[in-house]
């Protein structure tokens, strides 16, 4: 009986710690898709904007207005969308990976099938419903992951992940900038400086010096004329490679929450338009109706009795 009781609790132990290493793989596998959340969104908004002026020469303010719009609206209805999705067949899981499928279609889009600031806008609603089908999937899973108590560290700890990947990857950015992004002039020389004063190529000359080579050296003044390539390059290693690698974790290594059942009506509960009534309540007519035809019977054994007596005294 010893060892039989030993054997279970060395499983019992065995299957606990199998358990808690789970549960850290599964934190860990959030933690690290939030990261890269982060990283692939920081990385494609600012390549798509910085290349609105430098590769596609817009500049107008009502254009970066447009494209910020498309990506709230869009994850706007991702996260709603999201709420219908989880209660069918892809529950939380599949609905996240759908998310870094539609990622997958930011490079085709802005640095592959069309080299426009139109098809840039298109991609950037791809990038507007993974971020929020993927981020509210990794919300719904880390938090059953934590106790009752700490569901609000879950999410905090996630955000922090999130954010803090966001702020690294700008300067992660500038670096693949300076070393994959040239510039040059579209007529190969720069503006000739005796031009007509007051043309956009005059003030191109003046404000550049007619130097033209790299995207720290572009100004505004130049946009059309000093044009800086490789940006759908960066789109396409960023996103493409990001949304790649969290596809394949997402669907390998996340589990499907566990879902919560729905609370039983209490059997004793009013039905509406039905007056409330305690059990000793419902049960009190049925204690007064014993009690009454206790008390007939009291009463007919009386008047036997009495006829008892009169026949006796007659």
């Amino acid at each position: 009986c010893s060892r039989i009781v030993a054997v279970a609790s060395t499983r019992m132990v065995a299957k606990e710690a199998k358990a808690k290493l789970w549960r850290v793989l599964q934190i860990a596998t959030v933690l690290s898709l939030g990261a890269m959340l982060g990283c692939v969104m920081q990385l494609v908004k600012l390549a798509s904007l910085d290349a609105a002026g430098r590769l596609y020469g817009v500049t107008s303010s009502g254009s970066k207005i447009s494209f910020l719009a498309t990506f709230g609206a869009c994850k706007a209805a991702a996260n709603l969308a999201l709420g219908f999705l989880v209660q069918g067949p892809l529950g939380v899981k599949w609905s996240g990976a759908l998310g870094w499928g539609a990622c997958a279609l930011v490079p085709l889009l802005a640095g592959g099938l069309a080299h426009s600031w139109p098809a840039t806008v298109a991609a950037n609603a791809f990038l507007g419903v993974n971020q929020g089908l993927v981020w509210t999937a990794l919300v719904l899973t880390i938090v059953p992951l934590f106790s009752g108590s700490q569901h609000g560290l879950a999410v905090g700890v996630l955000e922090l992940v999130g954010y803090g990947s966001l702020a690294a990857s700008a300067q992660l950015y500038g670096t693949l900038e300076r070393s994959g992004v040239h510039c040059a002039w579209r007529a190969g020389a720069p503006p000739p400086p005796d031009v007509l004063p007051g043309s956009p190529a005059a003030t191109c000359a003046a404000a550049s010096g007619g130097v033209c080579s790299a995207p720290d050296t572009w100004v505004a003044e130049c946009a059309g004329q000093c044009v800086c390539e490789g940006y759908e390059m960066l789109l396409g290693a960023g996103a493409g490679v990001i949304a790649t690698l969290g596809l394949v974790l997402h669907a390998g290594l996340l589990r499907e929450p566990p879902k919560h059942a729905a609370p039983q009506a209490d059997s004793s509960a009013v039905e509406p338009g039905s007056t409330p009534t305690s059990r000793k309540a419902q049960g009190a007519p049925r204690r007064a109706s014993g009690s009454k035809s206790k008390g007939r019977g009291k009463a007919k054994g009386r008047r036997w009795e009495g006829g008892q007596a009169d026949a006796l005294v007659g």
